[in-house]
C-alpha cells in the first residue's frame, strides 16, 4: 500500500520504486548490491553528502573524488574528467539540490553524464528537490538503465524520524538492488506514519 501511495506521488509505476529505510539505507543497499571492494569505484563532488563515500567504504571500494566549481555549482567536465582513468567506476553520485551547498543542478548536466558514462550506475538524489525549482529526473531514470533516483519523505513531508525513502529506476535494477535489502526492512509504526503524511489533506496545494 505504501508503495503504491509513493509511486502515485512521484508518477511512476509500483515496481519502478524500492522502499528503503529512508534515504541513508538506499545509498547502504545500493553500495552492496554493487561494489566489489577495491576492484570497483564510486564517484563524488564535494563538498557534498558525506554518506555516499562513507557506504562505498564500508564495501572497499574506491573514490574518486572531484570538486564542484568555485560557485559550487556541479559540472559534469569536471566529474567526467576525474573519472576518465577508472576502468571500474560502478557508482556516480549527484546530489540535486546539492547537500550541503543547496545549489540546484542542471539536469542536463546529470544527462550529460550518464550518456557519457553507459556502464556507470548515475544515482541522484533528490532528498531535497521539494525545496527547489530544478524538474525531476524520475522520467529519465525509469527508462535509461544506468540511472536511479533516490527520493525520502524525511524532508519536505518532514518524516525524518520514521525512516522512509525509496529508489526510483527500471524494475530490473531495482529486483537487483533489493537482494542487499533485510527481510523485514520498514517498521509498520513508520508505515503508518507515512500513510498518514501522504494523505490528499496533508498535501500542500
Amino acid at each position: 500500500q505504501l508503495r503504491d501511495a509513493m509511486a502515485s506521488l512521484y508518477g511512476v509505476r509500483p515496481e519502478q520504486l524500492l522502499l528503503t529505510r529512508g534515504g541513508d539505507d538506499a545509498i547502504d543497499v545500493l553500495c552492496r548490491a554493487f561494489l566489489r571492494g577495491a576492484e570497483d569505484a564510486v564517484a563524488v563532488c564535494l563538498p557534498t553528502f558525506s554518506a555516499y563515500a562513507h557506504f562505498a567504504r564500508l564495501q572497499g571500494a574506491r573514490v574518486i573524488e572531484t570538486r564542484l566549481n568555485q560557485d559550487f555549482n556541479f559540472r559534469a567536465d569536471s566529474l567526467l574528467a576525474a573519472a576518465a582513468a577508472e576502468a571500474s567506476l560502478k557508482i556516480a553520485f549527484i546530489c540535486s539540490p546539492n547537500n550541503p551547498t543547496g545549489n540546484e543542478v542542471d539536469p542536463a548536466e546529470v544527462l550529460k553524464v550518464a550518456e557519457a558514462l553507459p556502464d556507470t550506475l548515475i544515482l541522484v538524489d533528490e532528498a531535497y528537490l521539494e525545496f527547489s525549482t530544478t524538474p525531476s529526473l524520475v522520467e529519465e531514470a525509469v527508462r535509461r538503465p544506468n540511472m536511479l533516483v533516490l527520493k525520502t519523505l524525511s524532508k519536505a513531508f518532514g518524516l525524518a524520524g520514521a525512516r522512509v525513502g525509496g529508489l526510483i529506476g527500471p524494475a530490473e535494477t531495482l529486483a537487483i538492488v533489493a537482494r542487499a535489502l533485510p527481510p523485514y526492512p520498514l517498521p509498520s509504526l513508520s508505515v503508518a506514519a507515512a500513510m498518514q503524511a501522504l494523505q490528499p489533506s496533508r498535501r500542500a496545494v
